[in-house]
């Protein structure tokens, strides 16, 4: 279980975009998320061992180590095995990288709305009843891309 302050979900905004940082921050912590941020991978995967967020929103080209390659490295964190990862990226996920982006549980295409974002965010933040196995599920629209991922054993 993790740790709630104030009672209200973390976010993880990993993306080297200052700006974008700033305004997702205040978007989030307006619709009740507390946020965490970190501007490159490494950052990103040291932010997610210290504060176990509920939720990461993970650039794809973020630089010194790629987010792709963070969210690999925070899934073998423990107790971070299963926190859904959207990933974001304005560009088009190469044919050869299915196996890089399964570890996403959803890739969306910057730029994307806030309210287009926060629907999937509480999509994979609903509580899955104890002892179902389930995989997670997203309404798809052109701006997303859907990898599944069980998140309950």
């Amino acid at each position: 279980m993790r740790e709630r302050r104030n009672g209200k979900k973390t976010i993880l905004i990993a993306d080297d975009n200052a700006d974008i940082q700033a305004v997702l921050g205040i978007l989030l912590r307006g619709a009740g998320f507390n946020t965490v941020t970190a501007y490159d991978g490494i950052a990103a995967v040291t932010q997610a061992s210290r504060t176990q967020p509920d939720l990461i929103l993970m650039d794809i080209a973020l630089p010194r180590m790629d987010g792709l390659t963070a969210t690999r490295h925070i899934r073998r964190l423990p107790g971070m095995e299963r926190v859904p990862i959207v990933g974001c990226s304005a560009y088009e996920p190469d044919e050869g990288d299915e196996r890089a982006y399964a570890q996403l549980n959803v890739f969306l295409r910057k730029p994307t709305d806030f309210a287009t974002l926060l629907g999937v965010m509480q999509q994979l933040l609903r509580p899955i009843p104890t002892g179902q196995r389930h995989m997670r599920s997203v309404e798809s629209s052109k701006d997303v891309l859907v990898p599944l991922i069980p998140l309950t054993a």
